[in-house]
């Protein structure tokens, strides 16, 4: 299942990429939004069965984001350039954050 992740997250951060090359404000919110639901829906689902399959599924959608975070720490040591990288950390953060947030209710559930 985190491989569907991996794969999804990939294709959305392709989907931004594509975005903001052409400069479509409306396809990079709808792949934020549509991220964000396909990210909180797939961990949560993961989670009923296993909290760390949840966890797992949530971290392998931002998965993409983050392999892209740290490929711009060259443009922060090279050129003292931190705007890259401050960007793809916070994309990084906008595509964990609802997985994360999923396997939260889920746990918070489990516990009553």
């Amino acid at each position: 299942m985190p491989v569907l992740q991996f794969l999804l997250g990939t294709l959305a951060t392709f989907f931004l990429l594509v975005g903001l090359m052409n400069e479509m404000d409306g396809l990079i919110l709808l792949v934020a939004l549509a991220g964000a639901f396909i990210n909180l829906l797939i961990s949560t689902l993961s989670a009923r069965r296993d909290l760390y399959a949840g966890l797992y599924a949530a971290l392998a959608f931002g998965g993409a984001a983050l392999l892209m975070s740290l490929l711009s720490l060259g443009d922060v040591i090279m050129s003292a350039n931190a705007r890259p990288l401050l960007f793809w950390l916070l994309v990084a953060m906008v595509a964990v954050v609802p997985g994360m947030a999923g396997v939260w209710g889920v746990f918070m559930l489990a516990r009553r």
